[in-house]
């Protein structure tokens, strides 16, 4: 929300995040920001032993009353999420 308004007011951002505080340690994935202005920060989490599976019937049907199509049930997790929360930055990709 505080991107939106400073976009809309002409106001600088200020991003209360310390990157300094974020803990440095080996990741099992490795990610790279090409452009710090457009993506100035990127956040991952890595769930292993998960099924990939179809999601439960209520949330397919949730899914499909908002007009989204259904996948499987962790990119249903993340677009259920995105929905309820309105924040487009939620998704669900492969390790590999």
């Amino acid at each position: 929300m505080a991107r939106e308004v400073a976009a809309i007011t002409g106001q600088a951002l200020h991003d209360p995040v310390n990157l300094e505080r974020i803990p440095g340690a080996d990741s099992p994935i490795q990610i790279a920001i090409e452009d710090f202005t457009l993506c100035p920060r990127y956040s991952a989490l890595v769930f292993e032993n998960v099924t990939v599976m179809p999601s439960p019937l209520w949330l397919q049907q949730r899914l499909t009353a908002i007009g989204l199509n259904t996948k499987n049930n962790l990119v249903d997790l993340t677009n259920y999420l995105m929905a309820n929360s309105r924040n487009p930055c939620t998704h669900s990709m492969p390790k590999n």
